[in-house]
């Protein structure tokens, strides 16, 4: 099973050795990855991302594109400091030197003061691009430093996450928009993972509301459910990050929480068309 850990290795990976060549950090005689050798890209990955660092009032962030002069910071998950933060938290727990963990919290210390009072785009809001990004790093650093600030910006988070969702027939929703990366789907999952960390109980009941607004939203076709990645979007993009596989997989989680079997039933109608779409080249022949 998938779970948000799993989430946060990957993007850990992708930052530290995605433009590394495996054959780089084998051992010459045995020709197999050691512990040793990803640890050695992940400090000589950090001393390319410190080239890209600058100092606020308020803490550290970095650049977006290290190689652009013109670059500034960015708060999401997907494109700035929060992936960096949990990649210096990861190198610390590895390396257990202090000068990690510093730096880790300079940018925590940036995200919490960059994190907005209020919500207008629904943009905003995602795992990957948005408030509930924020949050799961503060979490992260939490979980490391026990420093009661940042868990309460995560409980301030998930205030202002709901006051600024919308209704729908039966659940909530940001704008339509229902996939992992910009969307409910992503956080719901947030929701799941705070819920379990901080035994909240007002996290749960939105992940359910989420959950509701999915099936509100869903396209049921001849095949099984669709959503789009929003409704103004002409074709379906029915991948993990973007479209129906990652919301079934919510949907998914959501029913092994609450028992409920509309989720269930949903991710397989989804599975369903999922697998009437593939065929033998790896691809879906209908969009």
């Amino acid at each position: 099973m998938i779970t948000m850990k799993g989430y946060k290795i990957r993007l850990l990976l992708l930052i530290a050795v995605c433009s590394i060549l495996y054959s780089n950090c084998t051992d010459t005689k045995t020709n197999v990855a050691t512990k040793e050798n990803w640890l050695s890209l992940a400090i000589e990955t950090e001393k390319y991302i410190a080239q890209s660092k600058y100092e606020t009032p308020n803490g550290t962030t970095w650049q977006m594109m290290p190689d652009s002069i013109d670059s500034k910071g960015n708060q999401t998950l997907y494109h700035g400091s929060p992936g960096i933060i949990l990649f210096y938290i990861e190198l610390y727990n590895a390396t257990k030197e202090s000068k990690y963990l510093d730096e880790a919290i300079a940018g925590t210390e940036y995200l919490i003061e960059t994190i907005p009072d209020t919500i207008s785009n629904p943009y905003e809001v995602g795992l990957y691009v948005g408030v509930a990004g924020h949050a799961f790093t503060v979490y992260e650093m939490y979980k490391v430093t026990n420093d009661e600030r940042y868990k309460q910006s995560v409980l301030r988070s998930i205030d202002l996450i709901e006051q600024s969702a919308e209704k729908s027939k039966n659940g909530i929703h940001w704008g339509q928009i229902s996939e992992m990366l910009y969307g409910s789907a992503g956080i719901g999952l947030f929701m799941h993972y705070i819920s379990d960390e901080l035994e909240s109980e007002k996290a749960e009941n939105l992940s359910v509301q989420i959950a509701e607004g999915l099936l509100d939203s869903a396209i049921d076709t001849m095949n099984g459910l669709r959503w789009k990645f929003d409704p103004s979007y002409k074709n379906y993009t029915d991948n993990f990050s973007h479209g129906a596989s990652g919301v079934a997989f919510f949907l998914s989680q959501t029913y092994h929480r609450t028992g409920q079997k509309k989720f269930l039933d949903a991710s397989l109608k989804t599975a369903h068309l999922l697998d009437q779409l593939s065929n033998e080249k790896g691809y879906f022949e209908l969009c």
